[in-house]
């Protein structure tokens, strides 16, 4: 057996097969698709890697090496972890697809992008990287514009800059090829190193490269807009983290961290800030997932003393947030008709569970106490606010600029005229709650989740 036919190979074939069918059996696709993640999260949570297993009296090997055209995808037991959160993260969103307006082509869409994001981190060389990358961006587009016509103008903006970082980084893996080491050779440190940040800075939509975060959650297919700004920006600081823990000279450069902590603090900054300023709740939503990556990457500049270790930490709360929060906000997208604070006002007085949903995960992302991104958020402020007062009152206001929109939105659904109590079924109240359960819970037992997190950073053993 070989893990990377498991892990990558299986879930693209069965995606493929969904893509084809997914006009055919709609309600089918995203249940199954759940059902195949959750095993093969099950499965990379219990198997090793490139190690023996006794089965049924039997010695098994699960290979993690599959050579191809002299190309080599190689899944270490290190990987393991990521796979989990992946393809534990593909669970919940197909699962919650059941039970809210989503595109049909969702589930393929799933199953396509995240096996080929895995790729993209375990493919060797590096140059092929960028390539799985673009693609499970490019899975997207069916569910996207999935008979939404008026979306194809946003994703096309998407593509576009995600295209754009595929040139910066294709030449960037082909200048560094062949090259391990570049001491005595500064000049070409200095341009691999400007077009790797201006690369990353396109593929993750670093300020003022973001307008596919507001935009894409925007439009009308608000669920699969979520799933897809809660995995692809991940993907690339994993790929990011890959070349910083490659190559020793990024990794030692003054240039890196000054590009991560500067992006990292404008994305933040100016996320807040837009979130602030914002009247549409989709919109709103966007730039707090966009203020999300930023403080991702203002996490990952702290290398090499906590930055991996407070990058793990984020995983959880980025993803039960990030699911939950889609799931609330489509539901009352379904409900209301639209996102904009005028059809949205006394929607806390008739759906109340759906309002405290992502009520919830919008405190959540800014920090708020007791929830539960609040242990990591404070553990930033408090190691910037020691690198420099200026970057610790600058991290404030973009949290601070967060915690306002989700007042005013807390404001706008719960004004307006009383309206009739809707009771939604008991299915959906016991997923709405079980959400906002566990982003409290989260935060109320950081001490006990967290140390469970600090696996994740086993991928990078140089970081």
């Amino acid at each position: 057996m070989n893990a990377v036919a498991v892990w990558i190979f299986l879930p693209l074939a069965v995606g493929g097969v969904f893509l084809l069918t997914a006009g055919w059996r709609p309600k089918l696709t995203a249940p199954l698709a759940a059902g195949l993640a959750a095993l093969l999260a099950l499965a990379a949570s219990v198997t090793p890697i490139d190690q023996p297993i006794v089965l049924f009296g039997r010695t098994f090997l699960l290979a993690g090496g599959w050579n191809f055209f002299g190309r080599n995808i190689l899944l270490t037991n290190a990987a393991r972890p990521w796979l989990v959160w992946f393809y534990g993260g593909v669970f919940l969103w197909t699962a919650g697809a059941a039970w809210v307006e989503a595109s049909p082509l969702l589930a393929s869409a799933a199953l396509l992008s995240v096996p080929l994001g895995i790729a993209a981190l375990a493919v060797q060389p590096f140059v092929y990287a960028p390539v799985f990358l673009f693609f499970a961006a490019l899975a997207w587009v069916p569910a996207l514009v999935w008979r939404k016509g008026e979306a194809g103008k946003t994703v096309l903006r998407f593509l576009t800059l995600q295209l754009l970082a595929l040139l910066f980084l294709l030449f960037v893996g082909w200048m560094l090829a062949s090259v391990e080491a570049l001491s005595g050779q500064e000049a070409l440190a200095l341009r691999a190193s400007v077009l790797t940040a201006i690369g990353i800075t396109f593929l993750l939509g670093v300020f003022p490269f973001h307008v596919w975060y507001p935009s894409l959650q925007g439009s009308g297919r608000v669920y699969a807009a979520g799933m897809l700004l809660t995995f692809l920006p991940w993907a690339g600081m994993l790929l990011g983290l890959r070349l910083l823990d490659t190559y020793a000279w990024l990794r030692e450069a003054p240039f890196t961290l000054v590009y991560l902590r500067s992006a990292g603090m404008a994305t933040l900054l100016a996320g807040g800030i837009l979130a602030l300023l914002e009247t549409h709740l989709g919109r709103i939503w966007g730039y707090v997932l966009m203020a999300e990556s930023g403080a991702a990457l203002l996490a990952v500049a702290l290398y090499p003393s906590q930055g991996l270790l407070l990058f793990s930490a984020a995983a959880w709360p980025h993803l039960i947030a990030g699911a939950w929060g889609a799931f609330a906000l489509t539901r009352l997208r379904t409900l209301r008709g639209k996102l904009d604070f005028a059809a949205l006002e006394g929607a806390a007085r008739s759906h109340p569970l759906e309002a405290a949903g992502i009520l919830v995960a919008l405190f959540t992302l800014a920090g708020y106490p007791l929830l539960a991104a609040f242990p990591v958020r404070m553990a930033l402020w408090r190691a910037y606010g020691m690198l420099s007062p200026l970057w610790g009152a600058a991290y404030l206001a973009g949290l601070a600029g967060m915690m306002g929109a989700g007042l005013r939105a807390l404001a706008v659904l719960a004004m307006g005229e009383s309206a009739r109590w809707q009771i939604p079924s008991r299915s959906m109240r016991i997923i709405l709650f079980l959400g906002i359960t566990l982003l409290f819970a989260s935060g109320m037992l950081s001490r006990l989740i967290f140390p469970f997190l600090e696996v994740l950073g086993g991928l990078f053993p140089h970081l």
